[in-house]
């Protein structure tokens, strides 16, 4: 999708788009334009799946018999999702799982993850993820292991494409959870710098970005 945008005669009317065009004197001329980016734009994107990028295109008309002469250069933006500006609610989710070996399941374990204060976070600020697990089967559990995933969805007209991927460990502990018992498990986690935002930081219709937090146990 492409949005045009065009402008005349700029730098003689104080950087504000005029009405009247001018002619371009012979010899190297500079226009210094500006422009803000509007709010909730995407950031610059990149896959095999899709992509979203953006380009700066001038275009010089030509008079009379001579064709346009026209140039454009691509250009990086970058997607801030303020963290603030989200609602700092707590995150609890939970969900049962059961322990299987070849065919023989073992009974259901009790996950419960809680995120105290907040849900929204910004690359480097401090997360804390607390893992209780109740044991229903009948073999005890030994490790239980937290990590982060990536979840990107492409969306076409009539299909959508889905695409999980780890973003690195959170942790492992060695914790012992017998039959009938329960654990709290504790995390702390540093959200990366170099991390790209949730919804790519803006707003596209055709490409989703999501964080989860993912936990395991053997």
């Amino acid at each position: 999708m492409h949005s045009p945008i065009l402008i005349y005669n700029e730098s003689n009317n104080n950087g504000h788009a005029g009405k009247e065009k001018e002619s371009v004197p012979e010899g190297e001329q500079i226009f210094p334009f500006t422009f803000e980016l509007p709010e909730n734009l995407p950031m610059t994107f990149d896959h095999k799946f899709g992509h979203v990028k953006y380009t700066v295109r001038a275009v010089l008309k030509g008079a009379w018999r001579f064709a346009d002469k026209v140039d454009s250069t691509t250009i990086q933006v970058h997607g801030i999702l303020d963290a603030k500006k989200i609602a700092p609610e707590p995150t609890f989710f939970s969900a049962d799982q059961s322990s299987c070996c070849l065919c023989c399941a073992t009974g259901p374990v009790t996950t419960e993850i809680h995120i105290p204060h907040k849900t929204a976070f910004s690359p480097g600020d401090n997360m804390e993820i607390i893992v209780k697990m109740t044991n229903n089967g009948s073999r005890a559990i030994h490790q239980i292991r937290a990590s982060l995933l990536q979840k990107l969805t492409f969306l076409a007209s009539y299909k959508k494409m889905e695409i999980d991927k780890e973003i690195e460990e959170i942790g492992l502990r060695d914790q012992r959870i017998g039959p009938g018992e329960s654990s709290d498990c504790v995390f702390k986690y540093s959200v990366p710098n170099e991390i790209q935002p949730s919804k790519l930081g803006g707003h596209c219709k055709v490409i989703q970005l999501e964080y989860t937090i993912h936990v395991s146990y053997i």
